[in-house]
């Protein structure tokens, strides 16, 4: 007995597309074998191109291979970073901008040339505990030239233009301290490391302090707070004994601008309740000038408080009354603020370009020390007495910065520390110091004559400070 059809739940392709479809069946496509699908160019060294083709698993085999390799980089720059005692947030930080500098100036896109990189990194991290060449370029007077004296011949890496551009521009600030031009530089090409505090270090825990500049006539500034306030404490005595009282400056201000607000006295009947914004900022201002209880540190505050925001307070001012007055009245605290801030290099350019006397020299520049106290008085009396007539203001700023330089070093304890100027490649470099103060002043004094200037604003921030040093 034959067995009931089974009736099928779905119909097959066959079915759908070539009985119930098509008269005939459907011929299949012409079969070709597909081998050659990619185009691979090859330029030889002797400059000849060739054009090949090959199967895409091929290609994509070589593809992959690259990417393997460009991959590899970054990780070997990292770990090239890692060799100089970077700490993890250093190198989030700092690893894309070296990334982003070699590929700037070497060909990544060239897997021979990403594999010549990894290769001198290896080489460089492989003996960078057997380094000396920057220790050795202490007593050069060019700063990179430890590169250029590295033991081992680099393939990529000895790129010059890579060079400079990792000395300027790899800077960047690690939490509340900010790294200075040719840092990372050191600590890449030599047995440098970054220390937990200070600039560089040596493997026997010796510590560099660096101060670089990548701009003509800028350099380091050889202190903190402490230099700055004793800076301005002696320019004040100076200023008050040559007669370039800082109250004269004052007073002059505080007049020109009770005259400048004057003549509104009587035009100057807004109510406050009603403005809004910088034109009642103004309005409070203006009737400061127009009381009778003016002084300069009520203007020096009310400076502070709008300093970032004059063009605005002049605009405001101006259209309030339909006057340039918003307008004069920042143009004039903007010139003082300028006269403010030259001030104290005026005074001591005054002042040391006219005073002759060795003992009162003396006795004024130790007045910029943080110890005057602990100064050898008759190492500096004679080495003024030394130049003679010949003193002027530049001798006493290059004094003055060695004072700072031997504050500095007491407070900070580093055993050497390094100027240098990225543009011209110039370096003075003072130390090993002691552990003796004035030992250290007298070298830190002599060496200062190398400086090819020295600007005599302390200038800076609480974090950095003391006279500007050139070179």
């Amino acid at each position: 007995m034959r067995k009931p059809k089974v009736k099928k739940p779905y119909k097959s392709l066959d079915e759908i597309y070539l009985r119930e479809s098509f008269a005939r069946p459907v011929p299949g496509l012409p079969y070709k074998d597909i081998i050659n699908e990619a185009k691979v160019k090859i330029t030889f060294s002797d400059g000849r191109v060739r054009e090949v083709e090959t199967s895409d698993y091929t290609a994509g085999k070589l593809l992959g291979a690259e990417t393997k390799i460009t991959s590899n980089l970054n990780e070997e720059i990292k770990k090239w970073f890692s060799a100089g005692g970077w700490s993890s947030v250093a190198i989030s930080i700092g690893l894309p901008l070296l990334i982003t500098i070699v590929e700037r100036n070497l060909k990544t896109n060239n897997t021979g040339v990403v594999k010549e990189i990894i290769e001198d990194i290896n080489n460089i991290v492989k003996i960078k505990k057997t380094l000396h060449n920057f220790r050795d370029n202490l007593a050069s007077k060019t700063f990179d030239s430890f590169i250029a004296n590295f033991p081992i011949k680099l393939k990529q890496l000895n790129n010059k233009s890579l060079i400079k551009d990792i000395e300027r521009n790899l800077v960047f600030a690690e939490g509340n301290v900010s790294l200075g031009p040719g840092e990372v530089l050191a600590t890449l090409y030599s047995e440098m490391v970054n220390p937990k505090t200070g600039d560089l270090l040596f493997q026997d825990g010796k510590k560099v302090e660096m101060k670089g500049s990548t701009k003509e006539n800028t350099g380091g500034r050889p202190g903190k707070k402490n230099v700055v306030n004793a800076a301005n404490r002696a320019t004040d005595i100076l200023r008050a004994e040559y007669g370039k009282r800082k109250g004269e400056m004052d007073q002059a201000l505080i007049s020109d601008l009770v005259n400048l607000f004057a003549p509104f006295k009587t035009k100057f009947n807004f109510d406050l309740a009603k403005l809004r914004g910088n034109q009642k900022r103004f309005m409070e201002i203006a009737n400061i000038f127009l009381s009778n209880k003016i002084s300069i540190n009520i203007i020096n505050d009310t400076i502070n408080q709008i300093s970032k925001n004059l063009k605005a307070l002049a605009a405001a001012g101006d259209k309030l009354t339909g006057t340039k007055i918003g307008t004069q009245f920042v143009d004039k605290i903007n010139e003082y603020k300028k006269s403010r801030e030259g001030k104290e290099v005026k005074t001591f350019r005054n002042y040391f370009n006219t005073e002759k006397d060795p003992n009162i020299l003396t006795d004024k520049i130790i007045m910029f020390s943080v110890y005057p106290q602990s100064i050898d008085k008759t190492f500096l009396l004679d080495y003024i007495a030394k130049i003679g007539n010949a003193f002027n203001s530049e001798y006493a700023a290059k004094i003055v910065s060695g004072i700072q330089i031997a504050d500095y070093q007491f407070e900070e304890k580093f055993s050497y520390i390094l100027f240098f100027n990225s543009l011209t490649n110039n370096q003075v470099v003072i130390g090993e110091f002691t552990t003796d103060y004035n030992t250290n002043l007298k070298m830190c004094i002599q060496k200062t004559a190398e400086f090819k200037d020295v600007d005599p604003g302390t200038g800076g921030t609480v974090a950095r400070g003391g006279f500007n040093v050139i070179v």
